[in-house]
């Protein structure tokens, strides 16, 4: 009866490690790994409203010459969600960071791929809420050739996307500005 609900598993070959978040777990996680890259970071994610803690440590790397690429969607599926990310996006592309909005539907990947050492795949997105409300479940790979696998998807994705520029998002619109405002009022719970 006991191996209906726990059957034996076959030990994989690929290196990685589960991590179950809840608090502050994932960003503590997520600050821990941005201090450590040397080269570059790719984030793919729905939603990018970071942590004040996280975005700083973004800047920082950007700073010390990693090399920063954003995936987000060019459409959201909640309101104010993409006018909430803007302020960062701004700032990121401001600082040196490469911004990129996918244009082939909803762009629903939650991706994280550090110096093609590390790849966190799992439920958590970039946000206040992943990281301060929500339980999430994230794995940690170490494996080379599945990160060359991530990254072989991630290339086809920024195909589908547009870069993002300043000049774009600073052209006037008070319709989103005035979205903007609002957001950052309610950012924590989107």
């Amino acid at each position: 009866q006991k191996e209906v609900y726990f059957p034996p598993l076959h030990q994989g070959e690929i290196r990685h490690q589960l991590m179950p978040s809840e608090g502050n777990e994932l960003e503590q996680t997520l600050y821990s790994i941005i201090q450590k890259a040397e080269h570059k970071m790719m984030i793919g994610t729905p939603y990018f409203i970071p942590s004040d803690r996280i975005f700083n440590e973004l800047l920082k790397a950007v700073e010390r010459g990693v090399q920063l690429t954003l995936l987000v969607p060019f459409t959201a599926d909640h309101i104010l969600v993409k006018e909430a990310s803007l302020r960062y996006i701004r700032k990121l592309i401001s600082s040196g960071g490469n911004v990129y909005q996918y244009k082939k539907g909803f762009y629903h990947s939650k991706v994280f791929v550090i110096d093609d050492k590390l790849c966190d795949l799992g439920t958590a997105n970039f946000d206040k809420r992943s990281m301060f409300l929500n339980l999430e479940l994230n794995c940690l790979i170490y494996n080379q050739e599945f990160i060359q696998q991530v990254n072989m998807i991630l290339q086809e994705d920024l195909r589908d996307s547009d870069e993002v520029s300043l000049e774009e998002l600073n052209r006037f619109n008070p319709f989103r500005s005035l979205k903007e405002r609002a957001a950052q009022t309610v950012s924590y719970f989107l």
